[in-house]
């Protein structure tokens, strides 16, 4: 399903720049484009960024920023997009009212919202880790490789079907008609495989709290979950950790989740210096990349393999070090940042606020990002 938003708008110029692939899955998305063009900017480079996938909380402040080859912004939109986009959750007095209520109240509701999130990504991430290793062991049983044996990290993440969750139990039974492990040594399994399970229940009861909050917002039903590869973790995590309200403008959202620019590169953690970015929304931002490319999600899938394959062509030939992983963070940056562009707007109109052009137009007109 494509992600209903803005009815389409427009001009020639920006349509020319948009791929076939994506025209019929994008038709609600090119009002978001026309607004978008006159704030954004060209990426910036930023070597020396590590790829691996996020998955816990706290590991955010370690995990590789989405890079950018943006072009230098000028320091007074910078600042005042640092300032829409400050992590502070919105103030107690602010008599501002949503759909799901807004002001002190919504703000701790948020922060309760986010707290089931990373409960349920924490216990995922035991709960894969542990099958894992349980997996790790009754490959190397079942195909009699040494058990103090060390291969390659590659073999070690990639299993074979028959080591699925749903299928594994169905082995060890075969390897026990087979005499190859003892009915006592397949109960122990079948407890381990039991506290898997155990855990798989808390990711659920985790999920019905989340879609339960997200469910009073109108943009959840109406943008969120009708974007393929947005779930109820990753829609809940969004609603948590933006705040529409205190977003002016798209680049706030942008700047929010440490997409924007600093002195023309991508910001980067300095030793004893505060951050300018939400961890929280930078993490989720990451994910949210990672799901469209596995889902293939129209029209964003689309923005990402065109973004790539320009990047591939301008970078194969230089000398940069590491240039297929500039060349994708660049493109999952693009991405991300359309992304993030339809929902601010969808968000606002669910609220009913007002959508001004962005305040960077007046140093990029018609330049899109």
């Amino acid at each position: 399903m494509t992600p209903s938003g803005p009815e389409p708008v427009i001009d020639n110029a920006r349509q020319a720049n948009i791929e076939s692939q994506d025209e019929k899955a994008s038709h609600g998305l090119e009002e978001t484009r026309s607004i978008v063009a006159s704030q954004a900017r060209p990426e910036a480079h930023h070597p020396g960024v590590s790829h691996r996938k996020l998955d816990n909380p706290r590991e955010k402040a370690s995990q590789p920023h989405l890079e950018t080859h943006e072009m230098r912004a000028s320091h007074t939109c910078r600042d005042t997009q640092q300032k829409e986009a400050s992590p502070s959750a919105p103030s107690p007095n602010d008599p501002s009212k949503g759909a799901a209520g807004a002001g002190a109240g919504d703000a701790f509701r948020r922060q309760l919202a986010y707290l089931a999130v990373g409960g349920y990504y924490d216990h995922q991430k035991l709960r894969t880790s542990h099958m894992n290793r349980v997996r790790d062991l009754v490959r190397k049983k079942n195909e009699g490789i040494p058990l103090d044996q060390v291969e390659e990290k590659k073999r070690l993440v990639k299993f074979d079907k028959k080591y699925k969750d749903e299928t594994l139990s169905g082995l060890l039974k075969l390897m026990k008609d087979e005499g190859r492990v003892s009915t006592q040594e397949v109960d122990h399994i079948a407890k381990l495989l039991g506290i898997a399970n155990a855990e798989r229940v808390l990711e659920g009861q985790y999920k019905s709290i989340i879609e339960d909050w997200a469910g009073n917002y109108e943009v959840y039903h109406g943008f969120l979950r009708k974007t393929r590869g947005i779930g109820p973790i990753l829609g809940g995590g969004l609603l948590a950790v933006f705040d529409v309200r205190k977003t002016k403008h798209i680049s706030s959202f942008w700047a929010y989740a440490g997409l924007h620019v600093v002195d023309g590169k991508a910001p980067r953690r300095v030793k004893g210096e505060k951050l300018g970015y939400s961890t929280q929304a930078r993490t989720l931002c990451w994910k949210v990349s990672d799901s469209f490319i596995k889902q293939r999600t129209p029209p964003y899938r689309g923005i990402y393999d065109r973004i790539k394959t320009e990047e591939v062509a301008r970078l194969k030939d230089t000398a940069e070090k590491g240039w297929k992983l500039h060349a994708d963070l660049r493109a999952r940056r693009r991405m991300v940042k359309q992304f993030l562009a339809d929902f601010w707007i969808a968000w606002r109109k669910s609220e009913g606020l007002p959508i001004d052009s962005p305040y960077s137009a007046r140093f990029h007109p018609g330049e899109v990002g």
